[in-house]
């Protein structure tokens, strides 16, 4: 729960700061999934997640920040292989978003390949060397390579 709220709280820093002039209907979608994940309901927060993702007019990185928590609701709900893919696709639209980079490290790390889960914990220190709880982990990381 308290990498879910970690998750949603970075993307609308970022949701916030691309914002465009006049609400556009994907972006409140995401604010709604964002409501709904907080409050636990995240049957609710898929399915606003899902309108974000299918609308029309929402730039990459608004869409990136859809499919990042859409994945970390997956995640939470314990369907790995639906988050990993959904944080795939977020850095596939905004490469330069670090969320999706430390949250697919947790799933590269439970399938024993530690080298794919510090090399995303390395390039999500590089995107964002201010955030203290990346650096923790990959200090954490490094110290499990066999």
């Amino acid at each position: 729960m308290r990498r879910l709220k970690i998750c949603l709280f970075s993307a609308l820093l970022v949701l916030l700061a691309a914002w465009p002039s006049g609400a556009a209907s994907g972006s409140d979608y995401i604010l709604l999934g964002n409501e709904a994940a907080d409050m636990e309901n995240y049957d609710q927060a898929l399915a606003y997640y899902n309108q974000a993702i299918n609308s029309s007019g929402l730039k990459a990185e608004n869409r990136a920040i859809a499919y990042h928590n859409r994945g970390c609701v997956h995640y939470d709900l314990g369907r790995e292989d639906e988050a990993f893919n959904d944080f795939t696709q977020a850095i596939a639209l905004d490469p330069k978003y670090d969320p999706p980079y430390y949250h697919r490290s947790f799933i590269y790390e439970q399938r024993g390949d530690y080298e794919r889960a510090l090399a995303d914990m390395q390039k999500a220190v590089s995107l964002d060397s201010s955030f203290a709880e990346y650096h923790d982990r990959l200090e954490w990381l490094n110290d499990q390579r066999p």
